[in-house]
């Protein structure tokens, strides 16, 4: 069942047509509880397949009106994963797949039984369930992008299965506050909650930098260091919040350390190598001894776990240090004199690579955690400013730069390897990329310090241009650029 933001009730389910088959069933109710005549005409809808037992076991809606059901579909030797798509009047959606419905078999197993279904916040379907192997359960998730073709880019070709115990089936999926997937269900018996990162199946979706209010979006923001002051234009309300956090010899690092889905406002003090934390929560700080003046501080999260961790790269002996949100401190020799710490996750597990750019040769050198296989790219040059970023959306860094002379960016697309370039900016300007619009794509943008204007080359909504902040400030989304 799903309620409408009109107070509309939809139910979905199966209906048998004859002693061998069913078909996907829909139905909505006025608030009143009287069938809807406006939804296909008397308020019920039945989609068949191929004939066989066809059946809704999930039922989610899209934030443009339109409801996306899953369950299975027999294909006459065994049951499918099924999803159907209709438009807010219950006619098929023939946008999803050419037709509406789609059916994606997971193994080749007798059953594959979609019972749960989330809709991410760029459009993106996943459903959960389980399959069948020799009498056997494992986890099943697949996910579909918004025109019903398999997401690619998740687990393998659009699939994660995992097979924990002996009887594995999830019953119920949510999307947590910054889009990790997680699962309700059982493992031989026992009630199980699992939350699906990167590495092993999925990777998890990745919350918005510098985005302070949780909304998915980066915000527009600015930290003043006379008066040690923080500006942030919340992309949520169009409300300026102002905090005074830190002083002028500070280096601003704001980033989730406290796993919310919100970025955390905070400074790293050289001086003395102390973090000072202000929660997103509730207002309180806390502080914490970690590097050594000279050190350059990088958090991210590295362990995977949703939270930042603070991290520092000391360029006087190329060593990282970070001290894991999960438990541990890693010490790790990574670069040579005159790199620059460029840290994301390039490699798509949900955990930051240890990573640097080589100004001389123009060359990235990745760490990567999921294979601790080293990647080297040549990729700009020594008057390039590195600009990493999940540019495609396909939840890993991009190596990207930005060339100051130009105002050009280029991107090296993660996917396959190909480059394009951008032209967006002037010299003089600074490049502040963030995913402004909550796509789950970084925006080329630049910071006009001379004027304080923002330009953002939004990727679904165009271009955005306006005043924030006066001349001196520094743009918060440029706070890790080398």
């Amino acid at each position: 069942m799903a309620l409408q933001a009109d107070g509309k009730i939809v139910l979905a389910g199966s209906c048998a047509t004859d002693q061998a088959s069913s078909d996907f069933a829909l139905v909505r109710y006025n608030q009143n509880g009287s069938l809807d005549t406006s939804f296909d005409g008397d308020g019920r809808v039945l989609t068949e397949f191929s004939g066989g037992i066809d059946g809704a076991n999930a039922l989610a809606l899209q934030t443009d009106g339109k409801i996306v059901a899953a369950g299975h579909s027999s294909n006459g030797l065994n049951y499918d994963f099924a999803l159907v798509r209709y438009n807010a009047d219950g006619v098929l959606d023939t946008s999803f797949d050419g037709d509406g419905k789609v059916t994606t078999g997971v193994s080749t197993s007798f059953e594959d039984v979609a019972t749960s279904i989330a809709i991410q916040s760029d459009g993106k379907i996943i459903s959960a369930g389980y399959l069948t192997h020799d009498s056997l359960f494992d986890f099943a998730l697949v996910r579909h992008n918004p025109d019903g073709s398999l997401d690619s880019s998740y687990g393998t070709a659009g699939k994660a299965v995992f097979d924990f115990y002996f009887e594995d089936l999830v019953f119920d999926i949510a999307l947590d506050s910054i889009g990790r997937v997680v699962v309700a269900g059982e493992l031989g018996g026992l009630f199980t909650v699992a939350r699906i990162l990167g590495g092993t199946g999925a990777a998890p979706v990745a919350n918005s930098p510098f985005d302070f209010d949780g909304d998915g979006k980066s915000d527009i923001s600015i930290f003043r260091p006379g008066a040690g002051e923080w500006w942030i234009n919340r992309s949520s309300s169009g409300a300026t919040i102002a905090a005074q956090f830190g002083n002028s010899s500070d280096k601003i690092v704001p980033a989730d350390f406290t796993g919310d889905g919100r970025a955390d406002i905070a400074v790293w003090r050289g001086a003395t190598g102390e973090w000072f934390i202000l929660r997103s929560e509730d207002g309180s700080f806390y502080s914490i001894p970690f590097g050594t003046a000279g050190d350059v501080p990088v958090p991210a999260d590295f362990d995977g776990d949703g939270r930042a961790d603070l991290a520092v790269y000391r360029p006087s002996t190329s060593v990282w240090f970070v001290n894991r949100s999960s438990g541990g401190t890693q010490i790790l020799s990574f670069g040579a004199a005159g790199d620059l710490p460029v840290a994301g996750d390039y490699d798509g597990d949900g955990k930051a690579d240890i990573a640097i750019f080589r100004p001389v040769s123009g060359e990235w050198w990745i760490n990567n955690s999921s294979t601790s296989s080293t990647s080297v790219f040549q990729f700009g040059n020594s008057t390039d400013r590195p600009v990493p970023g999940d540019y495609t959306g396909d939840g890993r860094t991009d190596v990207a730069y930005w060339r100051p002379s130009t105002g050009v960016w280029f991107i090296l697309r993660s996917e396959d390897g190909s480059f394009y370039s951008v032209p967006f900016g002037a010299p003089g300007d600074v490049p502040v990329a963030g995913d402004y619009d909550g796509d789950g794509k970084f925006d080329t943008a630049v910071f006009r310090p001379a004027a304080a204007n923002w330009f953002i080359n939004r990727s679904t909504s165009g271009i955005l241009i306006t005043a924030f902040g006066t001349a001196g400030d520094t743009p918060v989304p440029a706070a890790y650029l080398p």
